[in-house]
């Protein structure tokens, strides 16, 4: 879920701007106002203005979520659409090694997500969530033992450590990441 100060205005914005309202603008007891979208390219999201205020900002600890990115097929598209959904500052592009370009997001002077092109065309743009985890070889061999497929080994080393990528046994993408002291 992306915090934004106005569901409404959210999902007005992704309607005009080629996206879509999936599940309309609601009030949830005791949670606030939500609403389902898709941006343009497909890919699902929703947005929420919560009734008590956003947490404070904090790096997830083991077992919990530490980062988001969103594959897409048209990375600097979709990070001015999400610019415009929540207000996020466009950071300067980051050349990647295949030499396309990823884009970080940042609200409140926090890096929130990143958006990158996505590594096999023939997949549907989605936001992949990362999953911390104290070491990122022994979940991923947990993960594949109860049934995920391993996608990108846990030798994948990236800005804040080593992270793999595996398919849960429903289908979902997740990646593990192993956050390294010196990154914190």
């Amino acid at each position: 879920m992306i915090s934004v100060p106005d569901v409404k205005a959210a999902a007005r914005y992704a309607a005009g701007h080629g996206g879509k309202i999936v599940v309309a603008p609601r009030l949830l007891t005791g949670r606030g106002e939500v609403a389902i979208l898709a941006d343009p390219e497909g890919a699902p999201f929703g947005v929420i203005h919560s009734s008590s205020g956003d947490p404070p900002d904090y790096l997830g600890e083991d077992k919990q979520w530490v980062w988001i990115e969103l594959w897409a097929k048209n990375a600097k598209a979709m990070a001015d659409f999400y610019s415009g959904v929540a207000g996020y500052e466009i950071e300067p592009p980051v050349e990647r090694p295949d030499g396309s370009f990823g884009y970080f997001l940042a609200s409140g002077g926090y890096t929130r997500c990143s958006i990158i092109p996505t590594p096999a065309p023939s997949l549907a743009p989605a936001w992949l969530p990362y999953l911390r985890v104290e070491d990122v070889k022994t979940a991923t061999k947990q993960a594949e033992q109860a049934g995920a497929r391993v996608v990108v080994p846990p030798n994948a080393a990236v800005r804040d450590g080593r992270v793999s990528l595996i398919v849960d046994p429903t289908g979902a993408a997740l990646g593990l990441a192993e956050v390294t002291p010196e990154s914190q």
